[in-house]
Order: C-alpha cells, then structure tokens, then sequence
C-alpha cells in the first residue's frame, strides 16, 4: 500500500500531461480514422464439381487439389480483368491482385475469394466477379475437363467496415498518447517505485 501512494501522488501532480497526452491521442486516431479511405470485405465461394456431361462421382482426393490450383489461378490477369470488367471496376489488374485473395479449403472442393474495396457494393460485387471468372476460366481453359469451377455461395453486401473506424482509432490513439504522457513523467515515477 505505501508503494502506491507516491505513485498517485506523482499521478495527481501529472494529471495535466496524462489528459493532454490522452485527449491528444485520441485526436490523431480518429483525424487518422476520418482521413483513411474505408474498407470493406465481401467473400464468394466456388465449389469444384463433376462436368454436367460427366457421370462419375467426385471424389476428394481428385477435387480437393483442384480447388487448390484454382485458388492459386485466382490473380491471374485474365480472370482479374473480367472480374473487374463485370463489377463496373475500371482498375488495371495488378491493382485488383491487390485486392483480391483466393483460399482453398484443405479438406473440401470450396474456394473461398476475399475481395476488399472502398464501399460494400464493389467488395460484393468484385468477390462474385473472381468466383464467375473463375468458374468461366474452368470452361474455357479445359472444355473437354472432368470437373469445373461453380459459383456456391455469392457474396453478400458487407454491413461493417473490416478495418478499424474513427472510434477504434480513436481508442487506439487515446491509449497511445496516454502511455506516451505517463513516459514523460517516468523519472518521477521510477523515483517514486524505488
């Protein structure tokens, strides 16, 4: 107990610094918030399925490495510039590669495309667009192939950003500049604990 009265007695002698270093803090981060274009995070999945002319059963040791390399063919600049061309995007490739993330799933045929843009919309609208270029790719690469890509779950219109806020930058910026406060006043502090 007596080690934390001069501790709070150093506190109340810097209670000046610690409030300027907090409402400062929380200050930038939300400057920092507003300034900083919002993001939003929209994912489609696809599915690897037997060709419609096709009669045979998948497997997952045959569709499963399938869905991987599609998942991998997902920045490829074709697939990117149709995806954009359908979403209304007009951006070159290797800035929507940016933009885009494709994942197989290790132990089903499922792709899932992760796409972030300014508004909900394109990020919707730009993870369909790789999931049908995707599928459309499967055609077109292989006519003749046993399995293609389908679109199984569209992306949905994101309600929330993905990134942080004003209010969490906010937050974050307030402790920061709280903890930068308190270090200023560190020569007291470290006087006070010993």
């Amino acid at each position: 107990m007596r080690d934390t009265i001069p501790i709070l007695e150093t506190l109340r002698a810097r209670w000046r610094l610690l409030l300027a270093g907090l409402i400062l803090g929380i200050g930038a981060g939300v400057g920092l918030g507003l300034l900083k274009e919002p993001e939003y995070t929209a994912s489609a999945d696809a599915i690897v399925v037997p060709a419609e002319d096709r009669a045979e059963d998948p497997t997952l040791e045959s569709t499963v490495p399938l869905a991987q390399a599609y998942a991998r063919l997902a920045d490829n600049p074709w697939i990117l510039s149709r995806a954009a061309n359908d979403a209304g995007l007009e951006l070159p490739p290797r800035t929507i590669r940016k933009q885009v993330r494709a994942t197989a799933s290790p132990d089903a045929p499922i792709i899932e495309v992760s796409a972030t843009r300014p508004t909900a919309s394109e990020a919707a609208k730009l993870a369909n667009g790789v999931a049908a270029a995707l599928s459309d790719y499967s055609r077109r690469a292989s006519p003749n192939a046993a399995y293609v890509v389908e679109s199984f779950a569209p992306a949905a219109v994101p309600t929330a950003r993905s990134d942080a806020g004003p209010a969490l930058m906010g937050l974050l910026g307030g402790a920061l500049g709280l903890m930068l406060a308190g270090f200023l006043g560190t020569p007291e502090l470290a006087d006070a604990v010993a």
